[in-house]
């Protein structure tokens, strides 16, 4: 049976913090802001050079080697085993993004970057962890919608299932996405 995190005064906040872990980012990016700057509706001009300025300084967001949840951990091994992606390169990223700007200006918690080595092209795929069934049905603003999750300590194989079946959408849109870059950058070196 999957939990319902509501239980126990669980917020949003809470549930993607304990999915994802809090994003700890280095003072700079807070200069970085600044230099961005925002248009006249209060919006980033440049999203890229937000997410650029994000990945230099993120710090991690959990206790792992690598700074993440057990639930983060998870879900990356999954879209490596999904991609095929069998040693602890740079190829596949995982960020948290939860806290930060990019969560509470763009409404994503989480996101995913694959690069390809040869070329140097990349892809990124976004996340948002969620306890809202409306959001769940219909989108938001990030390309994965996380809602419930089956609980890892009681009904581990449930769990495994929602872990790899989530796993290997995003590794299908990361390599989806990767590819059409790919082919974008052949088609202007050719013009």
């Amino acid at each position: 049976m999957a939990r319902e995190f509501r239980g126990g005064g669980e917020t949003g906040r809470t549930f993607e913090s304990r999915l994802f872990g809090t994003a700890q980012v280095n003072p700079q990016f807070l200069l970085d802001l600044d230099k961005i700057g925002l248009d006249e509706r209060g919006r980033f001009r440049s999203v890229g050079q937000l997410y650029d300025s994000f990945k230099r300084n993120y710090l991690g967001a959990g206790h792992g080697e690598r700074g993440e949840t057990s639930m983060s951990t998870d879900l990356r091994v999954a879209v490596e085993d999904a991609l095929g992606i069998t040693d602890e390169g740079d190829e596949l990223k995982f960020y948290s993004a939860v806290g930060s700007i990019i969560d509470l200006k763009l409404g994503v918690d989480a996101f995913f970057e694959l690069t390809d080595p040869r070329t140097g092209a990349y892809a990124r795929v976004t996340l948002d962890a969620t306890l809202n069934k409306e959001k769940q049905k219909e989108g938001w603003k990030a390309d994965v919608i996380i809602g419930e999750m089956p609980d890892a300590g009681q009904e581990a194989d449930a769990y495994l299932d929602a872990i790899d079946q989530t796993g290997g959408g995003i590794a299908n849109l990361l390599q989806r996405r990767l590819n059409d870059e790919i082919e974008r950058r052949t088609r202007r070196r050719a013009s």
